[in-house]
């Protein structure tokens, strides 16, 4: 049995994050249904539930989570410290475990930072596990604990391809720090083939590292920028959504600078905005990729119908594009659009003031206050 002072309290000690009063409620009704047995050790020694899940703590950063939120280095103390079959040693691992299990559920299932603190009109509420409910039902006794995992994750196969490129770029991270490198040197102008740049050494392995040139092809020219590797720029610049033209560009030679550890770090924020979409997904949906300028519609049975490019706004301007999910009644092709009149005034007066044809050549319809 567990005393229920242990539970009773929104503190733990030897938690990476002691206090879990957002859990506490949850985690007394769990213990409390259960009688307070004890859930994740049988004769004083971790249960191949709990096992399973110390694993999957560890592994949370192919998960693009945090394993010491889930308290990854902590684990083979508090498992040492069962050998002793004290009181205190076994209720302090369950608590964690009990702690820490719904906090890994909880943040795969709906991520780990609501949307709504950005201002997104994502509801994630429908998504939510009862959590105490889930854990002792589902997790306690886990036969498959990575079947239970990929249960709670979103069923997308975009996931899990974002899932599999993170767990890429994680590894092409470590090789990118094991090699001290300079950035490659900007270009004041574009330099298309046949040109020269000064660092073709440097930026034939940059592309190499990502798989945009084969690992085995070697300059045909020390100075000359070559058609083979303008064909990898071009390669390069499709993946990442630049002009493919297969010039080395400032934008381009921008883009490879960007260390592999940066990859990392957008590609953990996309798995995380992934959590946030609803699932399962009813009806036929049309899906905006704000950073690509691409829009995606998919048929009944949810496969890619077709897509197409869209216009978005400026992140940091005034005409940020709302981030939302919301169910599509109808759809008009070209609106009415009035310019609210911020807008008229800051953007197009200075035009009309220099062009006074200027409203007549964009075909902007001029209404008095009657219409």
């Amino acid at each position: 049995m567990l005393p229920p002072e242990k539970v009773d309290t929104t503190k733990v000690p030897n938690l990476r994050w002691p206090n879990f009063s957002d859990y506490e409620s949850i985690v007394a009704t769990f213990y409390d249904d259960r009688n307070y047995e004890v859930a994740w050790t049988r004769d004083g020694a971790p249960t191949a539930s709990a096992k399973g899940f110390i694993q999957a703590f560890q592994d949370a950063a192919s998960k693009g989570l945090i394993p010491e939120d889930y308290d990854a280095p902590r684990w083979a103390d508090r498992v040492q410290a069962l050998d002793s079959k004290s009181e205190d040693a076994i209720s302090l691992f369950d608590v964690a475990m009990t702690v820490n299990v719904m906090r890994y559920i909880s943040d795969l299932r709906i991520g780990r930072v609501n949307p709504s603190h950005f201002n997104f009109e994502i509801p994630v509420q429908d998504k939510k596990y009862d959590l105490a409910e889930f854990v002792s039902d589902n997790a306690v006794d886990a036969a498959d604990v990575p079947k239970l995992i990929a249960g709670v994750e979103p069923d997308s196969e975009q996931y899990r391809q974002t899932e599999a490129a993170l767990s890429h770029y994680m590894d092409l991270a470590k090789q990118q720090g094991q090699t001290q490198t300079e950035p490659l040197p900007t270009v004041a102008k574009p330099v298309a083939a046949g040109g020269a740049y000064p660092a073709l050494p440097a930026l034939l392995a940059r592309l190499q590292l990502e798989g945009d040139a084969p690992s085995g092809s070697t300059l045909a020219s020390p100075t000359t920028f070559d058609t083979s590797l303008s064909d990898a720029v071009k390669h390069y610049q499709h993946r990442h959504g630049l002009a493919a033209d297969g010039k080395l560009t400032p934008q381009t030679i921008t883009s490879l600078n960007v260390p592999m550890a940066f990859r990392v770090a957008q590609l953990q924020d996309s798995l995380e905005r992934w959590r946030w979409l609803p699932e399962p997904y009813l009806h036929a949906r049309l899906m905006v990729n704000l950073p690509e300028f691409v829009l995606r519609g998919f048929d009944p049975d949810h496969k890619l119908d077709f897509t197409m490019r869209v216009v978005v706004g400026k992140v940091m301007g005034q005409h940020e594009t709302p981030v939302f999910t919301h169910m599509m009644k109808y759809l008009v092709f070209r609106p009415y659009w009035s310019v609210p009149v911020d807008i008229a005034r800051k953007e197009l007066v200075p035009h009309i003031e220099s062009n006074r044809g200027y409203l007549a050549s964009k075909n902007f319809e001029v209404t008095n206050n009657k219409g």
